[in-house]
């Protein structure tokens, strides 16, 4: 006999926690500047007389910033969660540290 969540398909399982998800992503603080940069460069232009790089370079900097400093963002919260030393194996990514037990 096969059970009630093995007939059911993956989609179909866990569908709630997509959504969620895919909402938290599409509203979050990321990826709206990302979004929304687009529908208000003309307006700005207009408004303030600035240049397209003028606005556009602050989303530019914050997604280098952002880029340079998310392995260490994972390395807090991995060592948070699991403590210093193992942590600090995963901080230089694809290096030998990482397979030290």
């Amino acid at each position: 006999m096969v059970s009630s969540t093995e007939e059911r398909g993956e989609f179909a399982l866990g569908w709630k926690v997509l959504f969620a998800s895919v909402l938290g992503v599409a509203c979050g603080a990321s990826p709206l500047p990302f979004n929304v940069i687009g529908f208000t460069v003309e307006p700005l232009i207009a408004e303030f007389g600035w240049t397209r790089t003028q606005i556009l370079m602050p989303v530019t900097i914050f997604g280098i910033i952002a880029s340079l400093l998310a392995p260490f963002s994972a390395l807090w919260r991995i060592n948070m969660a699991y403590g210093k030393w193992r942590s600090i194996r995963y901080l230089p990514s694809g290096s030998p540290l990482r397979w030290l037990r």
